[in-house]
């Protein structure tokens, strides 16, 4: 079964996956899985965050070409959005702390009361049932658009 859908970009998996990462980031820390990487990405010098950038665009770029041209299976393009969506937030952070747009933020993660964690989950889950009713509505309108073009 070959999957190609070119017109929907299933941008609610995208923010699926955007939100996965910054929800398994904050329970890391807060669970104190791992000590958070804020140190580690204000340590690295400029040619390694350059290096780390590439190696992630790379990296996602393989994994496009492979759904696009290799295994056009539906699961494998779902898959691929939300990899996307990890891909994005990752990179964000990765530049934010990097280029000084933020100290980080694992201080504030590691003070967050459990209260506000589900405030965190509450706008999340509101957000991404914005991002499924866009979708929604967006394939709505264009099965009606295709469906007046269609003559008997």
């Amino acid at each position: 079964m070959k999957y190609v859908n070119d017109k929907f970009l299933h941008s609610d998996l995208i923010v699926l996956g955007c939100i996965a990462t910054i929800n398994c980031y904050i329970l890391l820390v807060m669970g104190k899985v791992i000590d958070g990487m804020d140190v580690f990405l204000k340590s690295l010098s400029l040619f390694q965050v350059i290096g780390i950038l590439l190696s992630l665009i790379t990296v996602q770029t393989l994994i496009e070409l492979y759904v696009r041209y290799i295994n056009k299976g539906k699961t494998a393009f779902l898959v691929s959005r939300f990899v996307l969506g990890v891909f994005v937030m990752f990179m964000a952070y990765i530049l934010v702390v990097t280029t000084g747009g933020s100290s980080g933020y694992d201080g504030i993660i590691k003070n967050m009361t459990s209260w506000e964690f589900y405030n965190l989950m509450t706008i999340e889950f509101m957000f991404f049932c914005f991002a499924v009713a866009y979708e929604k509505a967006e394939h709505k309108r264009y099965q009606n658009k295709s469906s007046d073009d269609v003559t008997c």
